[in-house]
């Protein structure tokens, strides 16, 4: 085998929100996340894949460790083996390190599976995998394939209109596909604890504990086994039970998860929740977590990969229709930067242009009916926030700030709802 090379990262295949970050932080992450200085770590990059992937590579071909831009929640790096002299040889694998949550890595190698399973969406597959630090790395780790095509928002603001048509119907195809896709219960991907392999049966974590894969379930397509009511009170329940469990002096928390457990049973009772099914839902379905082929060839789509399935869960089908305002906006040269909450300008959901409004019903129409009907209406876009707290807690300030926001907003609703039946009485 050829000596290891080393490179930086033309494009980055892995760019997302948890694994792309500005270049700055990638040529800084050495001390920014207390990390392996990457001289050293390519080596071991290196034996990685020779004793996993490529245990027979011969003496003509080469393996690169190639660093690329990483992020907050893994350390990225690219591994291509090619033979010397025929680059049209080269094999790419992305390798993942987890910086902070190793425990993460069989929920995320679950998740990968269960998109390919499950639908054709383009994501990447998983070669590889280890949840423990007995290995070369001294780490838990995931190899999975690079995907062709560069992130969609390092091309937004060239992009011509009739490219943006071709995004907004095949991320419109992706939301229908995930629609498609219906679970017994709701809850995260995970695997078995009593077989964490490649070929595992798949299992659904209930939300509380997050990591307990012995609670877990096989997952089913059959029908709902509980109403979203009682799927969302009973999950709060467990959070602050959860909560009190780690810390028995309750708090803050606590006391926001009663009122949350309140807002529910009311929004319930005024039929905000719905009796939707349980549905497939990438919660972060941004221009950095996809990537596009060469918009020259129409042959085939643009989209060639939807990336960070690590934020992929099973929920009520609401959850899968968070509308993606960005489709139809005005892109800037930040492309998807500037994030923006549930609470969007009605501009953002009601283009006043011709081309936004175009491309705004091209994405509806290919996301199809049930898209439609959950996605724009108050009560869902309420629903979809509740939700979110189930899943992501309230581990920042911030978080918490928002939670009071929702829950004033909340009280205002539920208010004009009794002022208004008093006056009818």
């Amino acid at each position: 085998m050829a000596p290891i090379a080393s490179s930086p990262s033309s494009s980055t295949s892995l760019s997302n929100s948890r694994d792309a970050q500005p270049s700055s932080v990638s040529e800084t992450s050495t001390i920014y996340y207390d990390q392996e200085p990457f001289e050293t770590f390519q080596g071991r990059a290196l034996f990685l894949a020779l004793s996993t992937i490529w245990a027979n590579a011969a003496a003509d071909e080469v393996i690169a460790v190639e660093r690329l831009h990483g992020g907050g929640y893994n350390r990225i790096t690219g591994l291509t083996k090619r033979t010397m002299g025929k680059p049209e040889t080269a094999l790419q694998y992305i390798l993942r390190v987890p910086r902070f949550q190793p425990g993460q890595v069989g929920n995320e190698v679950a998740a990968l599976r269960f998109v390919l399973e499950q639908t054709s969406i383009p994501a990447p597959s998983v070669v590889a995998f280890d949840e423990t630090s007995l290995n070369q790395l001294q780490s838990p780790y995931m190899i999975q394939t690079r995907l062709p095509g560069v992130p969609l928002h390092q091309s937004m603001a060239d992009m011509s209109y009739s490219d943006r048509c071709r995004i907004a119907k095949d991320l419109g195809a992706v939301v229908g596909q995930m629609l498609q896709v219906q679970s017994s219960m709701s809850g995260r991907l995970t695997l078995p604890s009593t077989d964490r392999t490649l070929v595992a049966p798949l299992h659904v974590a209930p939300w509380y504990p997050v990591v307990d894969p012995s609670e877990s379930q096989p997952f089913r397509t059959s029908a709902a086994s509980s109403s979203v009511g009682k799927m969302l009170t009973a999950a709060l329940l467990a959070w602050k039970a959860e909560e009190l469990r780690l810390r028995p002096r309750g708090g803050l928390k606590p006391d926001i998860i009663d009122q949350f457990i309140i807002m529910a049973r009311q929004m319930e009772k005024m039929g905000y929740l719905g009796d939707t099914p349980f549905t497939l839902a990438h919660l972060d379905l941004a221009p950095r977590n996809i990537l596009i082929n060469d918009a020259l060839d129409t042959s085939k789509p643009i989209i060639s990969g939807i990336l960070d399935w690590d934020s992929a869960v099973l929920g009520p089908m609401f959850m899968t229709c968070d509308p993606p305002s960005w489709v139809w906006a005005e892109w800037g040269p930040e492309g998807d930067e500037e994030e923006k909450d549930e609470d969007k300008l009605e501009a953002d959901l009601q283009p006043s242009s011709a081309q936004a409004l175009e491309l705004k019903s091209l994405f509806d129409a290919t996301a199809g009916p049930h898209y439609r009907k959950l996605a724009y209406d108050q009560k869902y876009s309420l629903s979809r926030r509740l939700m979110r707290f189930v899943i992501q807690g309230m581990a920042s300030n911030e978080l918490i700030n928002e939670a009071r926001a929702l829950l004033r907003r909340w009280k205002i609703i539920w208010d004009a709802k009794h002022a208004e039946s008093d006056s009818q009485d």
